[in-house]
């Protein structure tokens, strides 16, 4: 049954309650736009709490220890970790639609369309973590062909790099899935398949963000991989570092914070305009401070492209796409496998029906029941 909808009331608390929750977890990660504002100036401002964005700030609090970094957020807390790694919550992705099908509200909690195009999609989740608490995370490097019209600068950084973010986000060491003798079989013969395919560099394990092993003794798997934990961990411990003081702390959330516009000067940002819980802020940008697009590649795209809107800006955007495809390898292609393997002859045992007559189509109709399987 729908509960009643909570409004703000004149008395304060330190952790706000609903019917179900005490906020906790929302109270000790994130900032109301007055705190995490006030606080002083910053450093860096990061737009988007998802996957790059909260590993980015992260990182910018790690590299530069006295940076102090705001990151901004359109959706709210939702899960602190992926939802996978909470059983069957019922926190699903919704089903792609045409963007013009979009009913206005969020579907599945969260999810939104932010755009208007001809293709279907699910939208993008408005949450803390966004996409990187609903789908599974991988780390691929970009090939040589793929960098080739990039800057050497940032070719060395990334051969450089590359190994430290498999190895945070779970990726190295592999975990493969999918092991056993028909795989062990089939990779080989995948594999030199492959060698004749134009186009093809090779065939590898999917470089999965999963740890599928304890990170180091005594600690369990952190297994499917999202970037909302790393900036949690990150702001609690600015926060014991402070002694919870928030002129003293570096790093702040601030929620519900819409990044709708950039206002620049010479093609440097002075002003961030937000929506912010249905009310219109404006976030002056001190001299030195860097602006980093971390949200989705549409959203990023969008600010870039109305921001910076210069011969240059876009040469060098880029979203990653995934082709799912179906491989058909005939029986005869591959070498016998062990009997343990082959398909599982099943019996049944007869159960008399009403009026005492018994089953005996070999479809398993209603009245036999399963007994035994034993390899053929």
């Amino acid at each position: 049954m729908p509960l009643p909808r909570l409004v703000p009331a004149e008395d304060h608390v330190a952790v706000q309650s609903t019917s179900f929750a005490t906020d906790a977890l929302g109270r000790f990660v994130a900032n109301t736009w007055e705190e995490a504002t006030s606080s002083g100036l910053f450093s860096a401002v990061v737009i988007g709490a998802g996957a790059y964005g909260a590993y980015c700030a992260v990182q910018i609090r790690r590299v530069h220890p006295d940076a102090r970094v705001l990151v901004l957020d359109a959706g709210s807390l939702l899960v602190g970790e992926h939802v996978q790694n909470l059983g069957a919550m019922g926190l699903n992705v919704p089903s792609p639609i045409m963007p013009s099908a979009d009913p206005g509200t969020a579907r599945e909690l969260v999810w939104g369309i932010p755009w208007r195009g001809n293709v279907e999609f699910p939208g993008l989740a408005y949450c803390l973590g966004g996409k990187s608490i609903y789908w599974g995370g991988w780390c691929p490097r970009l090939t040589a062909s793929d960098l080739a019209a990039w800057p050497a600068a940032t070719r060395a950084w990334l051969a450089t790099h590359y190994s430290l973010v498999e190895s945070e986000t779970g990726v190295v060491p592999a975990t493969d899935f999918i092991f056993g003798d028909l795989q062990a079989a089939l990779l080989p013969a995948v594999t030199a398949a492959a060698a004749g395919v134009p186009g093809l560099t090779g065939v590898e394990a999917l470089p999965l963000a999963v740890q599928g092993a304890a990170p180091v003794s005594g600690l369990f798997s952190f297994d499917k991989y999202s970037s909302l934990p790393l900036l949690a961990d990150a702001i609690r411990r600015d926060v014991r570092a402070s002694h919870r003081s928030d002129t003293a702390r570096k790093l702040f959330l601030a929620p519900r914070a819409h990044v709708v516009a950039l206002h620049t000067s010479g093609g440097t940002v002075h002003t961030i305009e937000l929506d912010v819980a249905g009310a219109r802020k404006f976030l002056g940008i001190a001299p030195g401070c860097q602006v980093v697009l971390a949200a989705s590649a549409i959203e990023s795209t969008r600010l870039a492209l109305h921001s910076f809107p210069t011969p240059l800006m876009g040469r060098n955007l880029m979203a990653h796409v995934r082709t799912d495809f179906a491989v058909r390898i005939a029986r005869s292609a591959l070498p016998s496998s062990p009997a343990r393997c082959r398909p599982p002859r099943c019996s049944y045992a007869a159960r008399p029906r009403p009026g005492g007559s018994t089953c005996s189509s070999p479809r398993q109709p209603a009245g036999r029941t399963p007994t035994t399987c034993c390899s053929a």
